[in-house]
């Protein structure tokens, strides 16, 4: 995100005096909106006096919020009690009369508007509505509660709403969807500095990712679980939040179960059998003895993954959470059909379709659509509005300008029309340049070697009769191809993306060398890898170049990418063991690359606030180069 600095204005700038005049327009509508429904000794202080009272289980503290304000003569004041009520029988899993007190704050409040009350009633009928299946009401009071929040932009309410809209589009296997507004409540999180919700929305980010995984089975996603599930890791012990906690050691369970580890799977289940306590929910009971049960699953041991699965189904009816049984259903499945109990196994899956007809179904995912649309039409419209009556301001003004002051606009107008001109014309030979030193660079970026060495080993893999391993060579490259095609397009890609070129290059290039060499790459632990993102395709010339030119003679080469922090900059230092820009043989190759790279880092700086910088030379105490990049890294 950019950041603009504040502009200077005079007072007498006609941009102030509108400012000024739709300040004074609003200000009485504002002063009526707050006066309508005032409660004014619930601050944000006795907020988060309240949310402490409750994690510590301090009843009396909390009775005593609640009996205040439901006693109050003000109708506002008594929806605040009975919203706080809500919460804490939310927190007790009391469902059903946790819903019916926010609905009675809700119906206190009818038209009028109080800040916490208002969007915290909203929400709680929200979250009500989703674990019942019912996603059409649900999303309804979950975008009701996101537009009251414009009128207060409270992140910490915000992040809350975001994460019940992100879990209802997952329970309609809308995963995309789902990670999208998990990553706004992490947004939202980030600004509140509250370490309790960035613990639990980290966790949350985790677990979404964990079923992007789930769905897709692609590698890199669950590369990305398990590099979020350790920052979250981090957050929860800090707060020494048991939830998190719980969340976190379910999904480094489900990582491990994924990669067919299921006795660590055990263990990490053991680890969370030891922090149940009878507070613990009943929903994070039934996952817990699932993926257990999975564990015992993939080690052939029917019996006790049957007895696992079927505790889990057991808290799962406790809470009719229709999504947990049917997850539980069809392990089941798969747990009696190894045992042969053919007709249990039938009834699970029976189940189990039965119930996934009844959670994904068209109207649920169309209902959702059209409130999604009619809320951001709604956006729209106020936007719209808010410009009309600037509008409107604007031509009052208009008609009391003098000859003077008009005179004076044209005049700034047309040099303002000229030096946009003129930078217009030097930025279009600027980007003429790029566009002619981007062209070499992509010629550059696979020499005519490799593709040819690669066809070549295509070839030989077919006549050898190695069709399956020809096959998956094959895609290897067209994948290349297409990144480096779709990279090529784009100003900035994400360190992730960058690193997946990377290493399909080097698999790609192993393949066809037959493991002369081998390669590592090292991301610190800092590096959040699907956030930050950099200019693409400047590390894969000396990539290429190391795999060229800089493996030795005999013996086994080595290729090490590293990724670091280095200030705010991100460093990419390449190494490979072979004899060193001194004694290479391919020297005139690596100066080719070097002067082109060059070029288009002195273009990219003329834009760039921070700088790039290459540094080339051979490894100290040792044989081989080593290039240094330090890169600036955008969010």
């Amino acid at each position: 995100m950019r950041f603009h600095p504040p502009l200077k204005m005079s007072t007498r700038s006609p941009f102030f005096i509108r400012l000024i005049l739709f300040v004074c327009l609003l200000l009485p509508q504002i002063a009526r909106a707050q006066a309508s429904c005032a409660c004014d000794s619930f601050s944000a202080k006795e907020r988060k006096q309240f949310e402490a009272a409750m994690r510590k289980g301090d009843t009396l503290t909390t009775h005593s919020f609640i009996s205040q304000y439901k006693e109050s003569i003000s109708p506002c004041c008594q929806a605040v009690g009975f919203t706080l009520e809500s919460l804490t029988l939310l927190s007790n899993s009391a469902f059903d009369e946790s819903f019916q007190t926010a609905r009675t704050a809700h119906t206190l409040l009818n038209t009028r508007f109080q800040p916490f009350a208002s969007i915290e009633s909203a929400r709680l009928m929200g979250n009500y509505y989703s674990r019942k299946s019912n996603h059409d009401s649900s999303i309804y009071f979950y975008y009701q509660a996101l537009e009251l929040t414009q009128r207060t932009q409270e992140p910490h309410l915000l992040a809350k709403i975001y994460n019940g809209i992100a879990v209802d589009f997952l329970r309609q296997e809308q995963i995309d969807k789902g990670l999208e507004f998990t990553k706004k409540a992490l947004e939202a999180a980030r600004m509140t500095n509250d370490t309790l919700l960035l613990a639990q929305y980290h966790s949350d980010l985790g677990i979404v990712y964990w079923t992007k995984y789930d769905k897709t089975k692609q590698e890199k996603y669950l590369d990305s679980t398990a590099r979020i599930v350790q920052q979250a890791l981090l957050y929860s012990k800090l707060t020494k939040s048991n939830l998190s906690l719980t969340k976190n050691y379910l999904t480094m369970g489900s990582i491990a179960e994924a990669r067919k580890d299921f006795r660590k799977t055990l263990v990490y289940t053991d680890t969370l059998l030891q922090l149940v306590t009878a507070k613990t929910r009943a929903n994070a009971m039934a996952s817990l003895y699932m993926l257990r049960g999975a564990a015992y699953s993939g080690l052939q041991d029917h019996t006790k993954a049957i007895e696992c699965q079927e505790k889990a189904l057991t808290f799962a009816h406790q809470i009719n959470n229709r999504y947990l049984e049917k997850t539980t259903y069809n392990y089941l499945y798969g747990a009696y059909k190894a045992a042969g109990k053919t007709a249990l196994a039938l009834a699970a899956l029976e189940r189990t379709r039965f119930l996934g007809d009844s959670l994904v179904t068209s109207e649920n995912v169309e209902a959702i659509s059209r409130m999604e649309q009619k809320y951001n039409k709604k956006i729209n419209e106020q936007t719209i509005k808010d410009l009309s009556q600037l509008a409107a301001i604007q031509t009052l003004e208009l008609r009391q300008k003098n000859l003077l002051m008009i005179a004076t606009a044209v005049t700034a107008a047309l040099i303002l029309l000229l030096v946009f001109l003129f930078y217009r014309q030097r930025n279009l030979y600027h980007q003429q340049r790029v566009l002619a030193v981007e062209n070499k660079f992509l010629r550059f970026q696979l020499d005519p070697h490799f593709l040819s060495n690669a066809l070549v080993s295509i070839q030989r893999f077919m006549l050898d009769n190695k069709t399956t391993k020809a096959a998956g060579y094959l895609s290897k490259f067209s994948r290349l191809m297409r990144q480096l095609l779709e990279y090529s397009r784009e100003d900035l890609i994400t360190l992730e993306e960058e690193i997946d070129l990377l290493r399909n290059y080097l698999e790609l290039q192993k393949l066809r060398m037959k493991d002369k060499f081998k390669y590592e790459i090292k991301i610190d632990d800092k590096l959040s890898v699907t956030d930050l993102r950099i200019q693409p395709m400047l590390a894969q010339p000396f990539v290429e170049n190391a795999v060229e030119h800089g493996l030795p003679a005999n013996g086994q080469g080595v290729i090490e990418i590293t990724f670091s922090m280095s200030g705010d900059n991100l460093l990419l230092e390449i190494k490979d063991n072979g004899s060193g820009i001194s004694m290479e043989s391919n020297q005139g190759h690596l100066s080719l690359s070097t002067k082109i790279i060059r070029e288009r880092i002195e273009l990219l700086n003329k834009s760039n606030k921070k700088p790039i910088d290459l540094q080339i030379g051979n490894v100290a105490n040792g044989s081989g180069t080593h290039v240094q990049l330090t890169l600036p890294i955008y969010s």
